[in-house]
């Protein structure tokens, strides 16, 4: 009895030391994504508008904090497109940027790039194909003012939501058409690049690992030299050094690894900060509002999972500002359009 007494403790000790380091494991592996339970923490009453009535924007503008002002590109409007606030104190400056077809107008808003050190502001025209740069200042001060054309956009191959590493290059997300004697039809396939916009020279990130159908967005953590890609149609963010070498995938409770899924959108929008990614996230099958978020999930530079924030209002666009260390959100469907969340009251 003795001997046999000691062998049982002996199995169900190591038993237990199995099963121990199994979930050490399985804790450590998921405490890095959302699959045990998101933290949700309630900051509605953080979040605070300020004074955007001189320029009423249309729903799901677009917003770009960089250099010390805050752009607001209402791709809808059919007046002047941009609206400019400086993001110390939240004050209205002016709008820049006059819709339409001629060749000192811009008739389809895409990206949008300021570069602080030359007070340029580099808008992509998806309608006539250029690159349009304007001196903001000036742009401010005088009317009429007449951009410059500074480069073309390629077509079949297009670089959309440019942001900048340098004055040449930077990165893109690629829009690549179907050939018009492919048998395919009907959608476009999509993947990360190089980008010069002197040159027009596109270099394509290795696509052999990226799942079928995948739609996306990122940002760029420039001191880290990582790239950050959220999924729309999936519950997965990928993040890349700025070569294009995947360092990792993160994926969330409702990730499917057999194809993307149809009829919902998950993230809708990512900013960066030197050490925390926000990722705006609806998960909504609900075409009406889906294309706005709902949460603002919050993850270290590296993808470690931290807890996300319910703003109680859906939000359009997010951008960071580092100066203050705040959010700068777009507000849909309620009386604020813009509103800012500090982030020194919430992490």
């Amino acid at each position: 009895m003795k001997i046999v007494t000691k062998s049982f403790f002996r199995y169900a000790f190591c038993i237990y030391i199995v099963l121990s380091l199994s979930i050490v494991s399985c804790m450590k592996h998921r405490a890095n994504d959302r699959h045990d339970g998101d933290i949700i923490e309630d900051v509605s009453d953080k979040v605070k508008g300020f004074d955007s009535e001189q320029f009423d924007f249309h729903s799901w503008a677009n917003i770009q904090c960089t250099g010390g002002k805050i752009f607001v590109t209402d791709s809808q409007s059919t007046d002047s497109i941009i609206g400019v606030f400086n993001a110390s104190d939240l004050s209205f400056k002016g709008l820049i940027a006059k819709f339409g077809p001629a060749p000192e107008e811009i008739s389809v808003p895409g990206a949008v790039r300021y570069d602080q050190t030359t007070g340029l502001l580099s808008i992509f025209d998806y309608g006539q194909m250029t690159i349009k740069t304007y001196n903001v200042d000036s742009a401010l001060a005088y009317k009429p003012y007449y951009p410059t054309t500074t480069g073309s956009i390629p077509s079949g191959r297009i670089p959309d939501r440019y942001v900048g590493l340098n004055d040449s290059v930077g990165i893109a997300r690629l829009i690549k058409m179907p050939n018009p004697q492919s048998s395919k039809r009907g959608g476009y396939d999509q993947s990360l690049c190089r980008y010069n916009i002197k040159t027009g020279e596109i270099d394509e990130f290795d696509t052999s690992e990226r799942q079928e159908g995948l739609k996306t967005l990122f940002a760029i953590n420039a001191p880290k030299d990582r790239i950050v890609e959220c999924a729309i149609n999936n519950d997965l963010i990928s993040i890349y050094d700025i070569n294009g070498k995947k360092i990792r995938d993160i994926q969330g409770p409702n990730y499917d690894d057999s194809g993307v899924v149809k009829g919902v959108r998950f993230f809708t929008h990512v900013v960066t900060s030197d050490d925390y990614i926000f990722a705006l996230y609806s998960g909504s099958d609900d075409k009406a509002t889906n294309i706005f978020g709902e949460l603002i999930h919050i993850y270290d530079a590296d993808g470690n999972y931290i807890k996300t924030l319910d703003a109680g209002t859906l939000i359009g666009h997010i951008a960071y500002d580092d100066n203050s260390n705040r959010l700068i959100i777009v507000c849909e469907g309620s009386d604020i359009q813009l509103a800012y969340i500090d982030l020194n009251e919430v992490l």
